[in-house]
This record gives structure tokens, C-alpha cells and sequence, in this order.
């Protein structure tokens, strides 16, 4: 059985509650950077989040159930993708936020104040980017 990761999340908490959501869906998953979240929670950034994984079989049933944790994940007419997932310009899934949040939120463990300028920086620049071809949008 191949683990793939199904998503990552930006603190151990989010991680857990997202588990919790495929385990009602009856989808076994697992936290593989559990431990080392849960010492070291200041390294989040730093190993791109916390992942949660499942196995390969289970992926797009569990994309499903995280993308609509309100509805049943079987039955026909569900809808796997939307339009706020894939880049509009190559229509590739990899995308997130900026990297230059996650530069922040490294330089705001070592020097705090550096924090002040996230809502300046926030109002100014894009919420999501692209990673295969670097398209920026709100």
C-alpha cells in the first residue's frame, strides 16, 4: 500500500482536524510528521507543513471529503475539482500561498517585529500563486 499526500496544513491542529474529517468518511489516513510537529511546532514552515496522507486508492475519495466535509463522499455526480483549485492560466493543481509568507512567518521566530508588516504586505500582494508556472491571483 503507497501513502500519498492528500494535503498540507500549516499547524498540527489543522492536520488533526482534517484526519478527523476522513475518519468520519470512513478513509484511513495518517500524519507521518506528527511527532516531530508536535515537539518542534516552530519548524511547520520549514518542512512545508504538516502532511496528511492516504493511501493512493483512497486519494480522490479523500479530496472529496475534504473539499465538502458536510457531504456523504459516495454516490454519483461528485464533483472532484472547482475552479478555486487549479491555476486558471495552465489548469495545474499545485498551487498555494506566496512564498513570501512563508519567508515572513520565518523571519517573525527570529526578529517578532517583522510581523507588523503582514498587513501591509497582505493588502498589497496575492493570496494564491501558481507553482508550475508562477501565476499570481487574488
Amino acid at each position: 500500500m503507497e501513502l500519498v499526500t492528500v494535503g498540507n496544513y500549516p499547524d498540527l491542529a489543522s492536520a488533526e482536524v482534517a484526519a478527523s474529517l476522513l475518519e468520519a468518511a470512513d478513509i484511513e489516513c495518517v500524519i507521518p510528521d506528527e511527532n516531530f510537529a508536535g515537539i518542534y511546532w516552530q519548524m511547520g514552515t520549514a518542512i512545508h507543513g504538516v502532511r496528511l496522507q492516504v493511501a493512493d486508492e483512497n486519494l480522490e475519495l479523500a479530496r472529496v471529503a475534504l473539499r465538502n466535509p458536510g457531504e456523504p463522499t459516495w454516490g454519483e455526480g461528485t464533483q472532484l475539482s472547482s475552479a478555486e483549485d487549479v491555476c486558471a492560466v495552465c489548469g495545474s493543481e499545485s498551487i498555494g500561498q506566496p512564498k513570501w509568507k512563508n519567508r515572513l512567518k520565518a523571519i517573525g521566530l527570529f526578529f517578532p517585529p517583522a510581523l507588523l508588516a503582514w498587513p501591509l504586505l497582505a493588502a498589497v500582494n496575492s493570496r494564491a500563486q501558481c507553482f508550475s508556472c508562477g501565476h499570481k491571483w487574488r
